[in-house]
């Protein structure tokens, strides 16, 4: 079997989770091509991209030329199956090509893709209904896309991380007292939620110091609104960081903190690698009830979960969680457990190898 995958753009750190499926196809033996329409455009790039054996074509940001030549290149390696992430640009692509070239086409859809009032959901419902299989990374979507597109084949299959190659972090009693929040300064991820949180742990006195790490274009709003709730010395953001050092900082924070909101024009995320990560390091995870976050973290078992855009619910926990260890550990317990039986790399891109094996016997 050999694989397409069809991307906007590779490699890049907030898409991790698509370089951890290739290296897992790899190492099963699957033959894999990459199939991009421009670099990621970024100065740091996740180390394991170095670890990566398939062949990399940039074939333009242009759809028609770009299913020109992801169908050249289906000829050109002997392709047996098209993938694609995101039900938006690519999948178009994928879908495209795959007809030209008389292959099968998959696609994964997201959030962004699904929910952004811009969304030509007429459109969207053609390509589920084209695509030999639909993939998506939460049951919530599963539901969504179903309704949309009736006739399509759409299956859960959550992202992994390579659990067992993890190993879990120290005890909480060994830990700063700092909440680590990760991920693109955008504002769907609901930073500047946790600022406010901070506001209010700072006015009842909590010992507590959040550390931002990510980029993003509202890094600059975040900034002087850290500024305007007096909290700037207590919040760090050290920028963006490779894999590694996104460990490092997971081994010695108190909790991973993903105060996620759904936008005004309907964007929101779907299943966060970093959770599974923090998950995976026993590392205590504080999440809002947005999309596939409860489905990876149960309140008060694994984890807590908030409601969305509520800074006060989001400083009560942090409060409860700073100030009980033993109540950390416990839950990191329970989710090193619950990563390990839902999010194990392994097996989930089993399934996704099993798939794509049988899109073409689907046809």
């Amino acid at each position: 079997m050999r694989v397409g995958y069809v991307l906007k753009r590779f490699p890049r750190l907030s898409q991790t989770f698509v370089l951890h499926e290739l290296l897992e196809l790899e190492r099963r033996g699957v033959d894999v091509v990459v199939l991009a329409g421009r670099d990621g455009g970024e100065e740091l790039t996740h180390p394991a991209v170095a670890r990566l054996r398939a062949p990399v074509t940039y074939v333009g940001a242009d759809a028609g030329p770009a299913a020109e030549a992801v169908a050249a290149a289906v000829a050109g390696h002997g392709l047996t199956h098209l993938h694609a992430h995101f039900a938006g640009w690519a999948a178009r692509v994928a879908d495209a090509a795959g007809t030209a070239a008389g292959v099968p086409f998959s696609l994964t859809a997201h959030a962004t893709d699904i929910y952004r009032a811009d969304v030509d959901t007429a459109a969207l419902a053609g390509l589920l209904t084209r695509a030999a299989a639909v993939v998506t990374v939460t049951d919530g979507n599963v539901g969504v896309l179903g309704a949309m597109a009736p006739g399509a084949r759409v299956v859960r299959v959550y992202n992994g991380v390579d659990v067992t190659g993890i190993a879990p972090g120290p005890r909480a009693a060994d830990r700063t007292r700092t909440v680590l929040a990760v991920g693109r300064f955008v504002p769907k991820k609901g930073f500047d939620d946790l600022l406010r949180a901070l506001a209010v742990l700072r006015a009842q006195g909590t010992d507590v110091a959040v550390s931002f790490v990510g980029d993003g274009p509202e890094r600059g709003p975040l900034t002087a609104l850290a500024a305007d709730l007096g909290v700037a010395d207590l919040v760090s953001m050290p920028g963006s960081a490779d894999g590694d050092a996104v460990a490092a900082a997971m081994r010695s924070a108190a909790v991973l903190a993903v105060p996620c909101v759904v936008t005004a024009d309907g964007d929101r995320d779907a299943l966060p690698t970093v959770v599974i990560e923090a998950m995976a390091h026993g590392l205590p995870v504080l999440a809002t009830d947005v999309n596939g976050l409860p489905e990876m973290v149960e309140d008060a078992v694994s984890g807590v979960v908030v409601p969305q855009r509520s800074p006060e619910a989001l400083a009560a926990a942090l409060a409860r969680l700073l100030d009980d260890p033993a109540g950390r550990d416990a839950l990191a317990t329970a989710a090193r457990s619950r990563a390990e039986a839902l999010f194990a790399l392994r097996r989930n891109v089993g399934a996704l190898a099993d798939l794509y094996a049988g899109a073409g016997a689907a046809r």
